[in-house]
């Protein structure tokens, strides 16, 4: 029978069932030759962890998993075999509760069949901005369907790197508009709860993520449906039925983030314009226009110039746009899990290492 070791000031709540498969080895009540009963890796759901990007699968993670099944081997070494599964995962669980702090709990790793960890990593489609090679696109595609958002208040901060190391998200960008006093503008609905009320003077329009679809309406009027997961009330539209919604180009060029939706509310674009200063970037024009290009049926611009800023995961590394002013809202992304693709080449490790990213 598996037991666990209850309140123990290390392990916690940590499964020992491969402990008591040490004894049954001893007491002979696992077939040598068949391998009845081996081990599993039958994980324990801590919940959401703060992971470590200098970590190879994130901090709080163990190994990659117990083999199935002991191997045809002679009582005496499966003995071996089954101690050290046990030092190494009472190792990995003492490494995981000593860096995340007391109490600190985490996911166990999902792996698929080839060992391979499913993680949530996002790589941005990074490209220069055509006409100024100092302003860099970076482009998030998230499926929405499996992916999850929520709204961060960062209380007029700045430091979405930590927004996204205490979240454990793959994405983090800045959100929607906020006034003077640093309260919110407009409808804000993150996780079925309502933060901010929808702004008539605010107008422009609002993005709904609900029932794994995204859709952009018209902030006037506006309704969210109950348990909608994400809404954002910002302006303008920049993208409405597939062509640019902006008449006039005033020719005022700043940092830009916006959201793009495609394929018919199936896959979410988050979209950061940014250069090398909070005054470099694409008029809310040009960057409609490049979005209808890239098949944006829909896209709300959301706060911008000095709050453009955004933090992600990718491979083993952290990176972060810092925004160069506060901001008061921050929207986090949970990429849906895929399986993380061997680096063929140093380069293909980190799309935008060696490039500056302002």
């Amino acid at each position: 029978m598996a037991r666990r070791a209850e309140g123990h000031p290390l392990l916690g709540d940590a499964d020992v069932r491969v402990v008591v498969v040490v004894g049954a080895l001893e007491r002979g009540e696992i077939d040598e030759h068949r391998g009845r009963g081996g081990l599993t890796s039958e994980g324990v759901d801590h919940g959401p962890t703060v992971a470590n990007p200098a970590a190879p699968w994130g901090q709080g993670m163990g190994p990659a998993g117990y083999p199935r099944a002991l191997p045809t081997v002679g009582k005496r070494r499966a003995l071996h075999v089954a101690i050290a599964v046990v030092v190494a995962g009472v190792g990995a669980l003492l490494v995981s509760r000593g860096a995340s702090g007391p109490g600190a709990t985490a996911p166990p790793p999902v792996v698929d069949a080839s060992g391979l960890p499913l993680a949530t990593e996002i790589t941005p489609d990074v490209t220069a901005l055509p006409g100024d090679g100092a302003v860099q696109l970076l482009v998030f595609s998230v499926p929405v369907a499996g992916a999850r958002f929520r709204v961060v208040d960062l209380g007029m901060g700045r430091d979405l790197g930590r927004a996204l190391e205490e979240s454990g998200a793959s994405l983090v960008v800045n959100g929607g508009f906020f006034d003077p006093a640093g309260r919110p503008e407009g409808l804000v609905i993150s996780e079925g709860e309502t933060l901010s009320a929808r702004s008539d003077s605010l107008g422009g329009g609002v993005v709904l993520i609900a029932d794994g679809r995204a859709a952009l309406s018209p902030a006037e009027g506006f309704v969210a449906p109950p348990g909608a997961q994400l809404a954002v009330q910002a302006r303008p539209r920049l993208v409405v039925d597939g062509g640019s919604n902006i008449v006039h180009d005033d020719g005022r060029a700043a940092a830009r983030t916006a959201l793009c939706i495609r394929e018919q509310g199936r896959q979410l674009d988050v979209v950061v314009a940014r250069g090398d200063a909070a005054a470099r970037g694409p008029t809310l024009a040009r960057l409609a226009e490049l979005l209808v290009t890239r098949g944006c049926e829909g896209a709300l611009n959301l706060d911008g110039g000095p709050s453009t800023g955004v933090a992600w995961r990718q491979g083993d590394q952290v990176h972060v746009l810092p925004p160069r002013g506060p901001l008061r809202h921050a929207i986090a992304v949970w990429a849906p899990p895929t399986r993380r693709r061997r680096p063929s080449t140093p380069d293909d490790r980190d799309v935008v290492r060696g490039r500056p990213l302002g």
